[in-house]
Order: C-alpha cells, then sequence, then structure tokens
C-alpha cells in the first residue's frame, strides 16, 4: 500500500508526504532513538534508509485535518483495491 498525500512543512518549505517517501526506505519516527536505530540497519543492511523525525523533521499544520486526511486517503484506497479484486 503507497502512503496518503499529507502536507507536511519539511525544513520550512511546505511539502507532500509522497516528496519525503521517494523510492528508497523511510522511517518516521516521533523519538530522535529510532535515528541510530536507522542507522545501524544501514550498516547491517547495506540498504539506505532516511529517518524523518515527526514533530521535528516532518510538521502538519493541523494535526486533526492531517489524520482525518490521511485515513481518509487510506481508507478509499482500500475500497478502491477491494472493489477490483471483488
Amino acid at each position: 500500500m503507497r502512503a496518503p498525500h499529507l502536507a507536511v512543512r519539511v525544513d520550512g518549505a511546505e511539502r507532500s508526504t509522497l516528496d519525503v517517501f521517494q523510492r528508497g526506505w523511510v522511517l518516521l519516527a516521533e523519538d530522535e532513538r529510532w535515528s541510530g536505530a536507522a542507522a545501524q540497519a544501514v550498516e547491517e543492511q547495506g540498504i539506505a534508509v532516511e529517518f524523518v523525525r515527526i514533530g521535528a523533521d516532518a510538521r502538519p499544520g493541523d494535526p486533526g485535518a492531517a489524520l482525518s486526511d490521511a485515513i481518509g486517503a487510506a481508507a478509499s484506497s482500500s475500497a478502491r483495491a477491494a472493489a477490483l479484486g471483488a
């Protein structure tokens, strides 16, 4: 499943979560400790993992609206997938 679009601020500029994910592995977390875990995984597995700290690196403007939009987009995507499979 693809991540839903959500407008976030990254480095002071508004971007889409789809831009954050691009095509590689991305770890989203609020806790900075996950940054070290991502670095360790890169070293151990030899794959690139980008750590994005929610609330610091990426901040939605209106969390309530952002969550509602994301859940709606995910539910809509699931419903379309189910309809295609039926």
